[in-house]
């Protein structure tokens, strides 16, 4: 026997609340379809002032490597976003606080027994700049910067200290909530003009993930979609045990042990808020961080994709701390795993060789082009390690590269001497789904100059020395 329904007002409330749910479920879905990133399309390409200047940074200095850029036609081929990072904010030395704008607020008035009262409470405004270091504040100088014809970059350090601040001061942001700080910042930066925004995270209250990640959809929602997020921080890494340190019931997430399996998972948010994500230690102009930098990205290629691309940081040819050979090497790697290229050394003092090869057409094209996948690690037989990357369905890139005894892998060589590397078979590096029977046409980016009258076969054989690299365009494979 079936009861009738009951349409009294207990029904028409169930009915109510049904409905309230499917608009409610119906808006969230809207939400999550509608987030995302602002659309990079490419990786991004510029100039950053972290390791050129580190805090000793100035407008006069920023000013004069944009002129290079400039002059030597790097601008034109597409290294347009200029990235100032840590030492802009002027530092309240009395707090340990970035220095900010302060005003007083009156936000009402009352009459108690016939007398006025003003109601009013303190706010803080802006950051602060250091204006020994940018004279006319931080707004002028995006306006100068873009003047030239380049994008406007920013940093934060995603709390109200900097990271090398008295421990005393962490968390600030956290601690003080009811200050809004960082909708604040996020008005100031729009007003200044910002096309990028680092986001770091140094001195949070706490390494949990979940900060992290809270953090970051704030940043998101705070900051309009055309504004590139280069999320700085450890988040985004694939979770690799670090030791036994644990701290809030996370275990740490540990740059210097990288996974390369593991590096293929990362956190759901992390694409949904980021367009550049940050997956390496800080870059140092030295071969063992270059390398730490190259293994960061490894097994990220499925990942790395328009819209969200994995970061090993800056490329550094310093003229005094790396080789042109190494300096090469790491402009090779950062471009066949379509990773950002974004020079952080004083190129005012570089080599015009050195700037050729940064504005490499050939090399270029292989970072910017995506077909069905970031480049990646095909494979690694002790220091010899090859890269490749499809660009089309009848082309793609490969690069052999000589890690050094000190960075080999599996069975092969261990040597800092120079190797011999063939293919073997041509199978062993062409593309699933590419005919490769007999023979492929060959572009050796770094010798001849882009013609493709070389040929590549199965027993093509090269001598690489210890920490150089072959950078190959192959097409045409029959």
């Amino acid at each position: 026997m079936h009861r009738k329904q009951s349409s009294g007002p207990k029904s028409r409330i169930v009915s109510f609340w049904l409905a309230l749910s499917c608009l409610s479920a119906f808006l969230l879905l809207g939400q999550t379809v509608s987030a995302g990133t602002a659309n990079l399309s490419k990786p991004l390409m510029g100039w950053s002032t972290w390791e050129s200047f580190a805090k000793g940074l100035s407008e006069d200095k920023i000013l004069a490597n944009l002129d290079v850029l400039t002059r030597s036609g790097l601008r034109a081929k597409g290294y347009r976003m200029v990235q100032v990072d840590d030492g802009w904010m002027r530092m309240d030395r009395s707090t340990g606080w970035i220095a900010r704008e302060n005003y007083t607020e009156r936000s009402s008035i009352t009459l108690k027994k016939g007398i006025a009262t003003f109601s009013s409470k303190r706010r803080v405004g802006c950051m602060l700049p250091d204006l020994e270091k940018f004279p006319d504040g931080m707004k002028t100088f995006g306006e100068r910067v873009k003047a030239r014809g380049f994008q406007y970059g920013l940093y934060t350090s995603g709390e109200d200290t900097v990271c090398d601040s008295d421990p005393t001061f962490k968390g600030f942001y956290a601690s003080t909530s009811r200050f809004n700080l960082r909708s604040i910042d996020a008005k100031c930066f729009i007003d200044w003009g910002v096309d990028l925004m680092k986001i770091d995270m140094c001195n949070a209250p706490t390494r949990s993930f979940a900060y992290s990640e809270q953090a970051m959809r704030a940043w998101r929602a705070l900051l309009p979609r055309d504004v590139i997020i280069y999320n700085s921080r450890y988040g985004c890494l694939a979770p690799v045990k670090c030791g036994r340190r644990k701290t809030g019931g996370n275990i740490y997430r540990c740059p210097h042990d990288v996974n390369f399996a593991q590096n293929r998972r990362i956190t759901p948010y992390c694409h949904q808020t980021a367009d550049i994500a940050r997956a390496s230690v800080d870059m140092k102009p030295h071969w063992p961080n270059i390398m730490a930098g190259i293994r960061s990205v490894i097994g990220r290629g499925a990942i790395s994709r328009p819209g969200f691309w994995s970061d090993p940081d800056y490329l550094v040819p310093h003229p005094e701390h790396l080789s042109f050979r190494e300096a090469r090497s790491q402009f090779s790697a950062w471009c066949i795993m379509s990773a950002p290229l974004l020079i952080s050394t004083d190129i005012t003092k570089v080599s015009d060789q050195t700037l050729e090869m940064l504005g490499n057409t050939n090399a270029i094209r292989v970072n910017q082009e995506y077909y069905s996948g970031a480049g990646d690690l095909l494979y690694a037989t002790g220091v010899i390690h090859v890269f490749r990357k499809r660009l089309s369905a009848t082309e793609f890139a490969l690069l052999i590269l000589h890690a050094g005894k000190a960075h080999s892998m599996g069975k092969g060589p261990k040597t800092d001497a120079a190797v011999k590397w063939s293919p073997g078979s041509l199978q062993a590096v062409v593309p699933p789904g590419t005919l490769a029977q007999h023979s492929c046409k060959l572009n050796n980016i770094w010798q001849n100059g882009g013609s493709m009258d070389d040929m590549l076969f199965g027993n093509t054989t090269f001598t690489i020395e210890a920490r150089d690299s072959v950078f190959l365009i192959v097409s045409g494979c029959q």
